[in-house]
């Protein structure tokens, strides 16, 4: 877990930065064998609530993230990508890690990119 970015000391050994919001794209592979499809359900363990849940748990703040594309019950996913943001800048590489051990029991993260805060997961995309 982290601290919020009022109680972040900012120090050389500290990679979190206080700045203005920061935007992130991650790239997942999942199978679907264990959802009920992407998009949140109440008393169902889809895709989306489970990121959600444990985004919210790791930055102690509820976080919400918008996706490329949907999938339904127990279909696989190579290269599903969501955005969202956190109220500090965090590295790529080292959230990318953080991610990597808290997801890693149903979800495989691939890739963390920093975009801009105009950055949208919908219309941006050349190709899906």
């Amino acid at each position: 877990m982290f601290k919020t970015n009022q109680e972040v000391s900012l120090t050389k050994e500290n990679p979190m930065k206080e700045l203005e919001y920061s935007y992130y794209l991650v790239t997942i592979a999942y199978d679907g064998s264990s959802f009920w499809g992407w998009a949140k359900q109440p008393n169902r363990f889809t895709v989306q609530g489970h990121i959600e849940e444990i985004l919210s748990k790791l930055f102690q703040r509820k976080l919400t993230i918008l996706a490329t594309s949907c999938t339904d019950k127990g279909v696989h996913a190579m290269e599903q990508k969501f955005t969202f943001s956190l109220p500090f800048f965090l590295d790529n590489k080292k959230l990318e890690n953080i991610l990597k051990k808290a997801f890693h029991k149903y979800i495989l993260i691939k890739k963390v990119e920093k975009v801009s805060s105009n950055f949208h997961p919908l219309k941006n995309p050349v190709i899906k």
